[in-house]
C-alpha cells in the first residue's frame, strides 16, 4: 500500500498557487548522455547533480539518476538554483535493480541555504522495474530556489540496496492567485475482456485530456493531440504522454510506459517465446494433476503446461480454470509458467485421460503431454534417474521428480518388467524424458550386482592383466574396449584381459530372471616414463576469510571486484582471476547461504564477468579443472563460453586428457549466473631436460617404442641414444 507523508512545514505553508508552465530537468545530459553503472557524482549540462548515484538507462532510452541505498553513501539529487518560484513538483520513480524494497524519499525546497518547504514520499509496496508517479503538495515558494531529493531508506549493508531511480522530473512555477490549478493526469493499465487497456484520468473538474502514444517515446502532447475519451487498448510495450487542460490552463505532462503481458488463448502460442516473458492465457483451461509445487494443466486443444509455484490453489483432474497469468520460463529445457495466478477454479465433471504411447514415441512428443505406457521395463541408472525399455529394445530416460516427502506426495518407482506408467513428457536440456506420477502392475526384479574391474582406471604397463568379477552368482559378464555400451551381444568375459594399448573398458553382468547390472567402466593409458608430473591445487571459497574476503552474512554477498576491475587469487602455481566489465549488471561475489544453523559460502559469477585460471610457470600447463558445488546453490548457465571450448557442462569440468592439449590458461565467460564453491586445478609439469653434450664414446641406451628403457634389446625395433645422437635399430 502506498503511503505519502507530508512534513509539517508543507501542511502549514500551503497557499493558493496556479500551474501554468512546465519546467523539465535535463537528466538525459547526465554523464554526457551515457549510462554509468559505477556509483559516484554526476552532473547535467544545466547543473543538476547526483551524488552517490549511478546513471541508469531505462528501456525507452531515458537516463535516470539512481540514488544509492548503501548506509555509508546515501544518494542525493540536487538542482542548480532555479528562478520564478515553484508551485509543485512531479516525477516518476522505480526500483530499477533486483530489489523491490520500496522507496522513501525526502524532497526539500531550499532558499538562502535554508529548508523552507519539504515533503516525504514513502511507497512500501513496489514491484521491480515498475513505474510509479509522484506529485508533491503545493510548495508555493516565490523567487529563486533549489530542489534537493534524498534517499531516506539506505540499507544497513555493504551492498547498494534500496536504490531508487528518478526520471521525468518537472515542476510548476509559483503564480499565486492567477487561476485554477490543473492536476497532472494519471495512468492505469487494467485487464479488459479481450486484453489490456490503459486508462487516463485527471481529477481537476472539467479537465480535457490529450495524449500521444507509440512504440517509442512520443512527442509532448497538446490540444492538437488525440482527445482521450475511452480506455486505450495496448499490445506490447507502449509509451504514453498526456496533458490536461481546463480552459487554457494546462497541467504538467505525465508519462507512462505500458508493459502488458503477452495475451494468448492457448499454450501452443507460447512456442519459441523468450524466457521470463509475462503472459496471460485468456482461455478456459483444465486441471490434469497436482503434486506439491507442480500443477499440470491442459488447454482446449490438449496442449499441456507445467505451472510451477509454492502453495498453489487446489486443482484436480478435470477442474476448469478461468484463465491464467504468470511468467513464461524455460528451466533446463523444460517449459513452465511461474509466478502465476489462476482465474476462478470450478470442480469438473469429467477427467482428462492420458494419451497412450510407446517408449519410442517419447522423443517426438509435446512437452507436458499427459501419457500412458504399458509393458515397460524399469531399471535404475543413478539416483532418481531410470532407463525404461520395451520388448522391441527401445529405450528412454525416466526421471522421478517426486521423491522429497516434505514437498511432494512421493511416487515410488519399482524396478522390473511389464509395468504400466502414467506421467508427463518432460525435458532436461536436450534429453526428452518421462516424469512418472503412477506405476502399476509389473513384476519386481532384483538387479545383478555391478561388475568390479581391477585394476581401476589409470596408467598401466604393457601386458598388465585386467580382471572383471561380479558378486552375483551365475551372472555372465560382457565387455567392450572401444567405449561403446556393453550388451549380451558383446564379448563374453572368460579370462583376464591382457593390456596392450590405451582403451576404455566397459562391462555389464547379465543373469536370466534379473535386471542387467549397472555398467562398470575403467579408462587406461599406456604408462609413459617421460609423462609430465601432475600436481593439484584447490581454490576453496567455503571459508572466504582464507583469502582475506569480508565474510558476508546469510542472504548477502561481498563483491570481489569493481566494475571494470579484476582481482587475483593464487594457490600454488595457479592464479585465479575474476574480472567484471564496465556494464556488468552484477559483480562476481562471495554469497552466504543459510543452511540450518550454519552459513555456507560460494562464488557467484554473472554475465559481464570472466573467470580465468593461469599457470604461473613456463614449464607448467593446466591439465584439468573441476568446479565443485556444495552449498545447495547449483545454478550454472548452459550458455557459458569457455576457452578451450570443450567444457563438460554435465559434470562441470574440463579435461585436457580427453579433449584437448593442456593449456597455459583456461577462461570461462558466464552468460548468466553460475555458482561454485571450489575449483580443483590439475597442473602438468613438463620435464626439464638439460643439454646433452656430444660424446661419441658415451654408453648406448635403448628404448622400446613405448618409451620404456630396455637393458637387453632383442627381436624388435628400438631407439638407441648415444651422447647427443639418437637413431633406430632393429634386433
Amino acid at each position: 500500500m502506498k503511503k505519502f507523508l507530508l512534513s509539517l512545514s508543507v501542511l502549514l505553508g500551503a497557499a493558493s498557487a496556479s500551474v501554468y508552465a512546465d519546467n523539465v530537468a535535463d537528466f538525459n545530459t547526465f554523464n554526457n548522455g551515457s549510462a554509468a553503472t559505477s556509483y559516484g557524482t554526476y552532473t547535467t549540462s544545466s547543473g543538476w547533480e547526483a551524488v552517490n548515484s549511478a546513471i541508469v538507462k531505462l528501456d525507452d532510452g531515458t537516463l535516470a539518476p539512481t540514488l544509492n541505498g548503501k548506509i555509508s553513501a546515501v544518494g542525493t539529487l540536487s538542482s542548480p538554483e532555479l528562478s520564478d518560484g515553484i508551485g509543485s513538483l512531479s516525477f516518476k520513480y522505480q526500483n530499477t535493480y533486483k530489489e523491490n524494497n520500496g522507496a522513501h524519499l525526502k524532497i526539500e525546497i531550499i532558499q538562502n541555504e535554508e529548508v523552507v518547504k519539504s515533503a516525504e514520499l514513502e511507497n512500501t509496496s513496489m514491484d521491480q522495474k515498475t513505474e510509479y508517479s509522484y506529485t508533491s503538495p503545493d510548495f508555493d515558494v516565490e523567487g529563486a530556489f533549489q530542489i534537493v531529493i534524498t534517499n531516506l531508506s539506505p540499507s544497513n549493508s555493504t551492498s547498494n540496496k534500496d536504490r531508487v531511480s528518478i526520471y521525468d522530473l518537472t515542476w510548476t512555477n509559483y503564480s499565486a492567485g492567477e487561476g485554477p490549478k490543473v492536476l497532472t493526469p494519471t495512468f492505469e493499465m487494467v485487464k479488459g475482456d479481450n486484453g489490456y487497456v490503459v486508462k487516463i484520468n485527471c481529477e481537476s473538474e472539467g479537465a480535457s485530456i490529450y495524449y500521444t502514444s507509440g512504440a517509442e517515446a512520443p512527442d509532448a502532447p497538446s490540444k492538437s493531440s488525440t482527445l482521450y475519451s475511452a480506455p486505450v487498448s495496448v499490445s506490447g510495450q507502449t509509451y504514453f504522454k498526456a496533458i490536461a487542460y481546463v480552459g487554457e490552463n494546462a497541467s504538467n505532462v505525465a508519462s507512462f510506459t505500458a508493459n502488458p503481458p503477452m495475451v494468448v488463448n492457448n499454450f501452443a502460442a507460447l512456442d519459441g517465446l523468450t524466457e521470463d516473458t509475462d503472459v496471460d492465457v485468456m482461455a478456459t483451461l483444465y486441471g490434469v494433476y497436482q503434486n506439491g509445487d507442480n500443477t499440470y494443466v491442459y488447454d482446449s486443444n490438449n496442449n499441456g503446461m507445467l505451472i510451477y509455484g509454492s502453495n498453489p490453489p487446489a486443482v484436480s483432474n478435470g477442474s476448469t480454470i478461468d484463465g491464467l497469468s504468470g511468467v513464461f520460463t524455460i528451466y533446463n529445457g523444460q517449459t513452465e509458467i511461474k509466478n502465476f495466478s489462476f482465474g476462478e477454479i470450478t470442480e469438473g465433471t469429467s477427467k482428462i485421460e492420458p494419451t497412450v504411447i510407446t517408449v519410442s514415441q517419447i522423443e517426438g512428443m509435446q512437452l507436458n503431454k499427459y501419457v500412458k505406457l504399458s509393458g515397460v521395463t524399469i531399471q535404475n541408472t543413478s539416483g532418481a534417474k531410470y532407463e525404461i525399455s520395451d520388448a522391441s529394445g527401445n529405450t528412454a530416460v525416466m526421471y522421478n521428480k517426486f521423491t522429497n516427502s516434505s514437498k511432494f506426495d512421493v511416487v515410488e518407482v519399482p524396478e522390473g518388467e511389464n509395468f504400466t506408467i502414467i506421467g508427463f513428457i518432460a525435458k532436461n536440456y536436450d534429453t526428452m524424458q518421462l516424469c512418472p506420477i503412477s506405476i502399476e502392475g509389473g513384476e519386481v526384479m532384483e538387479q545383478v550386482e555391478t561388475p568390479v574391474i581391477e585394476p581401476g582406471s589409470g596408467q598401466l604397463e604393457a601386458n598388465t592383466e585386467i580382471t572383471i568379477t561380479c558378486a552375483t552368482e551365475g551372472a555372465t559378464i560382457y565387455y567392450t574396449v572401444d567405449s561403446s555400451e556393453p550388451t549380451a551381444e558383446s564379448l563374453e568375459y572368460t579370462a583376464p584381459i591382457k593390456f596392450t594399448e590405451a582403451m576404455t573398458l566397459k562391462a555389464v553382468a547379465v543373469k536370466e530372471g534379473m535386471l542387467n547390472s549397472g555398467v562398470a567402466e575403467a579408462v587406461y593409458t599406456l604408462l609413459d616414463p617421460n609423462a609430465p608430473e601432475l600436481q593439484t591445487v584447490t581454490f576453496d571459497f567455503t571459508d572466504p576469510s582464507l583469502y582475506g574476503i569480508e565474510v558476508p552474512s546469510a542472504g548477502s554477498g561481498t563483491d570481489l571486484c569493481e566494475k571494470g576491475g579484476s582481482v587475483d587469487f593464487t594457490e600454488g602455481d595457479v592464479t585465479l582471476t575474476f574480472a567484471a566489465s564496465e556494464d556488468a549488471s552484477n559483480l562476481p561475489r562471495i554469497w552466504g547461504k543459510k543452511s540450518g544453523d550454519s552459513v555456507l559460502y560460494d562464488v557467484r559469477v554473472y554475465a559481464g564477468a570472466t573467470v580465468t585460471f593461469t599457470a604461473t610457470k613456463e614449464n607448467e600447463k593446466i591439465q584439468k579443472i573441476e568446479f565443485i558445488q556444495n552449498t545447495g546453490s547449483t545454478d550454472w548457465s548452459a550458455n557459458n563460453t569457455y576457452v578451450p571450448d570443450t567444457f563438460n557442462r554435465d559434470n562441470k569440468s574440463w579435461n585436457a586428457e580427453e579433449v584437448d592439449a593442456p593449456a597455459a590458461t583456461f577462461e570461462m565467460v558466464p552468460a548468466a549466473k553460475s555458482f561454485f564453491a571450489k575449483a580443483i586445478v590439475t597442473l602438468a609439469t613438463s620435464s626439464e631436460i638439460s643439454t646433452i653434450e656430444s660424446d661419441e664414446n658415451a654408453e648406448a641406451v635403448y628404448y622400446n617404442l613405448q618409451g620404456v628403457r630396455v637393458a637387453n634389446p632383442s627381436n624388435g625395433l628400438y631407439i638407441v641414444v648415444k651422447g647427443n645422437k639418437s637413431s633406430k635399430v632393429i634386433f
